[in-house]
C-alpha cells in the first residue's frame, strides 16, 4: 500500500523548513497533472484520455520542519483546471500518513461516481515525476476508469502530460 514515504521527496520540496531545495520561495507548490482513461471490461486501457486537470497544489496544515518527522500525516490540495475546458475543474486533495495514500475528488463539473475519496493502488517516481494510480469499480464489478496523478516539483516549468 503506498504511504507518505512514497511522497516524502516532494514533502521535503514543500517543507518550509527543509534546506535541500533552493530557491525557497518557489516550493510552496507542487505540479500536478490528473488523467482520467476509460477501461474495457478485460481491464485494457481505452485509446484516448476520458478527462485531464493540470495545475498546483500546495501542502496544507504542516508546520516548517514537517520533514523531519516521516510518520506525521501530510495534506496537498489545490483547484486543477480543465486542459481541454479551464472551466471545468477539479478540487483534488492527497492525504497521506505512514500506512496509506489516498485521494478525493470533488467539483461542480464532475462525474458524481468520481467525487470521493480514492484509496491509491500504485505510486512511481520516475524522472522527477511521482505517479500514484487507482481504479474505479462499480461494486462487483470490473473497473471502469484508471486515474492517474502526477505531481513534481513546480520551478514554474510546463511538463507535457502527452496528448489530451
Amino acid at each position: 500500500m503506498p504511504s507518505r514515504a512514497d511522497l516524502e521527496r516532494l514533502v521535503v520540496w514543500c517543507d518550509a523548513g527543509a534546506t535541500e531545495a533552493p530557491l525557497s520561495f518557489l516550493r510552496a507548490e507542487l505540479g500536478a497533472g490528473l488523467m482520467v482513461h476509460g477501461l474495457t471490461p478485460s481491464g485494457d486501457v481505452i485509446g484516448g484520455i476520458v478527462a485531464m486537470w493540470k495545475g498546483r497544489i500546495s501542502m496544507r496544515g504542516a508546520a516548517p520542519g514537517i520533514s523531519e518527522f516521516p510518520t506525521e500525516r501530510i495534506r496537498f490540495e489545490g483547484t486543477l483546471p480543465g486542459v481541454r475546458n479551464p472551466n471545468k475543474t477539479v478540487q483534488l486533495t492527497s492525504a497521506a500518513d505512514s500506512d496509506s495514500l489516498t485521494v478525493a475528488l470533488a467539483g461542480a463539473t464532475l462525474r458524481r461516481e468520481w467525487s470521493k475519496r480514492f484509496d491509491v493502488v500504485q505510486v512511481a517516481d520516475t524522472a522527477g515525476v511521482v505517479r500514484a494510480s487507482w481504479t474505479l469499480a462499480p461494486a462487483d464489478a470490473a473497473p471502469t476508469h484508471l486515474f492517474e496523478l502526477a505531481l513534481w516539483p513546480d520551478l514554474g516549468i510546463g511538463v507535457d502530460l502527452g496528448p489530451p
